[in-house]
């Protein structure tokens, strides 16, 4: 005869381990003993399933606006994660491509002809703004929702009167 050791739980004790589990059948029920359950007992003095049509209808929208408000917040949260991702390579090439361009464009306005140090400066004064108006500190930490900004500051970026002496002065040297 072999002997099978058991272990006994009682009530109180099974309902601490169900409410610490984190298995999803278990958080269902927790979520319903602590929103329905509970609220009930406390309310009516007792808990029964709903037995009359409208008993039913009501648990129905109840059970629906649930839902609704559930789907509400994590819709918010994938917004949010959209929104603060970091720009894909596609979106980030584009951006470089547009400061190119720009930075093209004002040494043609102003008629500089740069050599390759005064052309990093511009390049650097640019980028030093395009951070500045992200508050990031280095582009590649620009977000999704600052890239439409990112592209309007660029199609009309000028260099600060401090960054045209700068170039100015290293021509000179």
């Amino acid at each position: 005869m072999q002997k099978v050791k058991m272990t006994f739980i009682n009530e109180s004790n099974l309902y601490k381990v169900i409410f610490q589990s984190r298995k999803p059948q278990a958080e269902r029920f927790t979520e319903w003993v602590t929103s329905e359950v509970l609220p009930t007992l406390r309310r009516t003095g007792g808990y029964r399933l709903p037995q009359t049509p409208e008993e039913k209808i009501r648990l129905l929208l109840e059970a629906n606006q649930s839902a609704n408000t559930k789907i509400e917040k994590v819709e918010e949260r994938v917004s949010n994660l959209e929104d603060n991702r970091f720009l894909n390579p596609n979106e980030y090439g584009y951006l470089n491509t547009q400061v190119s361009s720009r930075i093209r464009e004002v040494k043609d306005v102003h008629q500089m002809q740069l050599n390759r140090r005064q052309n990093s400066e511009l390049f650097k004064a640019i980028g030093r703004d395009i951070k500045t108006i992200t508050n990031v500190r280095c582009r590649s930490q620009i977000r999704y929702k600052d890239f439409d900004k990112v592209l309007d500051f660029v199609k009309t970026w000028e260099p600060s009167k401090a960054t045209m002496v700068v170039i100015s002065q290293m021509g000179a040297a």
